[in-house]
């Protein structure tokens, strides 16, 4: 990564404390920087690099926060949650599509997106329901997820992007 001090740009590597190269970046609310790539996760505070020993050196591909500042992050070995005290792992054996966690979003529902290399996820706090390629997205490899201004998500694959928009919750019936 690179600082830029108004005149000149400094790169940063692995004899600053940085773990790797980079896949992604985030600035938190707190304003930490979050790296993630082949060697795993370090922040940086503004002052020194830190690694993120949890995830250890699993590659990561998506770093996101939540609406409630809670960090997410995708690497090789499924979904990491960090709320800033407690670490948690979420793999294929919770219900995650694939251990390959590729983009990660929010919808308006406040349901985590979650493109993995077996389709994609969707995250209700609770348990997780897919979308693949037999429920009509392009591809099972999904490397992004986003929402647009009208609340649907589109999801780039690796052979066509899919547009998904939600139906509506139901109603009760009097």
């Amino acid at each position: 990564s690179y600082r830029y001090n108004g005149r000149t740009l400094a790169a940063f590597g692995p004899n600053d404390g940085l773990s790797s190269s980079g896949n992604a970046i985030l600035m938190d609310r707190a304003g930490n920087l979050w790296f993630g790539g082949p060697g795993g996760v370090t922040y940086y505070d503004g002052k020194t690099f830190t690694r993120a020993d949890e995830i250890g050196s699993l590659e990561t591909h998506a770093i996101f926060e939540d609406r409630e500042g809670v960090l997410w992050f995708g690497s090789e070995g499924g979904l990491h949650r960090f709320d800033g005290t407690e670490w948690l792992t979420f793999t294929h054996e919770d219900g995650l599509a694939d251990n390959q966690v590729l983009s990660i979003t929010q919808d308006e529902a406040g349901h985590l997106w979650i493109g993995t290399a077996g389709g994609a996820s969707r995250y209700n706090g609770k348990t997780f329901q897919t979308l693949s390629e037999k429920d009509g997205l392009a591809g099972d490899v999904v490397n992004s997820v986003t929402l647009d201004k009208e609340g649907a998500l589109w999801f780039a694959t690796l052979t066509g992007v899919t547009r998904f928009r939600q139906p509506d919750p139901a109603v009760p019936s009097v």
